[in-house]
């Protein structure tokens, strides 16, 4: 599905990289390489105050587990990217709609 709507304004690999973030970092999910088989304490940080990426840290565009310790941390992108998803996502969904017959706006 994600290959799908990235056709609509998305960069190559975006919704494959949103999914991997959210299932391995936000999801109770205890298989394969993710923040429930390490140690969910990590400490977070978010770019919304200012933090940015740096070394031994898992974020959006550096997912990997491979180097996890006590001093690894989690960067939370900004909630202004899930709107901006949200939006095209809901435009892309109503264009898709509209151009289907029955369809009431």
């Amino acid at each position: 599905m994600g290959k799908d709507l990235e056709q609509y304004g998305f960069k190559e690999g975006e919704f494959e990289q949103l999914s991997s973030f959210i299932n391995s970092v936000g999801k109770h999910k205890t298989e394969k390489e993710n923040y429930h088989v390490h140690n969910h304490h990590l400490k977070h940080e978010f770019e919304d105050l200012g933090d940015e990426s740096h070394q031994n840290q898992i974020r959006l565009n550096g997912l990997s587990w491979n180097t996890v310790d006590e001093k690894t941390t989690i960067l939370m992108p900004r909630l202004k990217y899930f709107a901006e998803i949200v939006v095209k996502l809901n435009h892309n969904l109503d264009k898709l709609l509209s151009d289907k017959p029955g369809y009431i706006d």
